[in-house]
């Protein structure tokens, strides 16, 4: 029961860390460059798969013959007009700082709604001459058929950004576990060996199980939703969500770090004075007899002696052995924290379960949850009411006459 104990809490402290890696990677793509960028080329293959070729041509030569613009000019148009923030000032795309905020993706909206891209696709020339279109022909419904094919497309596109989305976090988390695990000093067999050894930190992790695994769990629900909403309308609660998660997981963190875990700069290579790994030990006490041999009797410098510890570059390079062994237990480390959230929670709830640690039916139903949401598919759930997008883009035509008129 002592061994299976262990891996309980070995297996809760991964899932604290995969919770740390999740929020981390969810903050990095929340920002400018992750998600700003990731929807101007979204918007750009949108332009090239149904605005380019047949059917652009067919709206410029038989509804806006006149129109002189080029594929390009379109193009940049059209990016411009569908991605650019319209909140606060921004600085004209022809100037340096423009280029510069265009390229990294900082003046662009994150999210975008299938009627919020309708509204937009109004104000671009492409949409001028898509109105202009319906303004020779009677049948109004040509125009609902267009906006409808649009609209469609629209939703293909964002669920393909969704799934690359997610495809680009799943590998950007476990190069960020990688460095989570060298910066805290996560070494899992160093950890499982402590587990195995002190049942008191045992009892202690297992004592938080229930606070750890609620808080997780809603850190791992929020990062699926984040994934799926590449396309989605932007709330104004992202900011206040965002820091409720971190808060969370900060939690969660602590209360791991109370337990006595062995982590962190009391390990080789960052020994710290008074660690008691064995490594750091030796060569602290080899850098403290060379500072007392140098010493040669002064009282303040034999002091000062007592002290001394060794850094970072002098550990890993005092034995290559030891430095090997320590770059290699780290990318395991990091490895198997990537694995995610979800893996470690289903495990450990159902050994939980096994084992009677835990009341059954509350585990099983927490881990049925956190499956449901780490497995459940992405499907095209979007309704596209072509009536009222038609409605909404003569409106934006109705309001952009309007505004040139005056």
């Amino acid at each position: 029961m002592e061994i299976l104990n262990a891996i309980l809490a070995f297996t809760l402290s991964m899932v604290v860390f995969s919770a740390l890696v999740t929020v981390l990677v969810e903050l990095i793509q929340r920002g400018p460059i992750g998600r700003g960028k990731g929807l101007q080329a979204m918007i750009g293959r949108y332009f090239d798969d149904a605005m380019r070729g047949k059917l652009r041509l067919g709206i410029i030569a038989n509804c806006a013959p006149g129109m002189a613009w080029s594929d390009e000019d379109l193009r940049r148009d059209f990016l411009e007009t569908v991605t650019k923030d319209s909140g606060g000032s921004t600085p004209s795309s022809s100037t340096l700082p423009g280029m510069v905020a265009r390229f990294f993706g900082f003046n662009t909206v994150k999210r975008l709604t299938v009627g919020e891209f309708i509204r937009r696709l109004a104000h671009t020339q492409i949409g001028l001459a898509i109105s202009r279109c319906e303004d020779g022909n009677a049948d109004s419904s040509s125009l609902e058929a267009v906006i409808h094919n649009l609209a469609h497309k629209f939703v293909a596109h964002g669920e393909r950004a969704r799934r690359k989305f997610s495809e680009r976090a799943r590998i950007f988390a476990v190069i960020v576990a990688i460095l989570l695990a060298g910066w805290a000093n996560i070494d899992v067999f160093r950890l499982f060996q402590q587990l195995q050894s002190d049942p008191a930190v045992v009892q202690s992790l297992l004592a938080a199980e229930s606070k750890l695994l609620i808080e997780n769990k809603v850190v791992q629900d929020a990062l699926k939703k984040e994934l799926n909403s590449v396309a989605e309308a932007k709330t104004e609660d992202d900011a206040a969500e965002a820091r409720a998660r971190l808060a969370a997981v900060r939690s969660s963190v602590k209360d791991l770090a109370s337990t006595g875990l062995a982590i962190g700069d009391g390990y080789y290579p960052y020994c710290t004075t008074g660690s008691q790994d064995p490594v750091c030990k030796h060569l602290i006490d080899n850098a403290q007899k060379k500072c007392k041999a140098s010493a040669a009797g002064d009282a303040k410098k034999l002091e000062q002696c007592a002290g001394q510890t060794v850094s970072v570059w002098h550990a890993l390079k005092s034995s290559k052995d030891d430095a090997r062994r320590w770059f290699f237990l780290i990318v395991l480390s990091g490895l198997l924290i990537g694995i995610g959230g979800p893996f470690w929670f289903n495990f450990y709830t159902g050994l939980s379960r096994w084992v009677g640690v835990l009341r059954g039916a509350k585990a099983k139903d927490a881990s049925q949850q956190l499956l449901s949401t780490e497995n459940a598919q992405s499907t095209d759930d979007t309704v596209v009411d072509a009536a009222a997008l038609t409605a909404s883009f003569r409106k934006e035509i109705a309001a952009r006459g309007a505004l040139n008129a005056t």
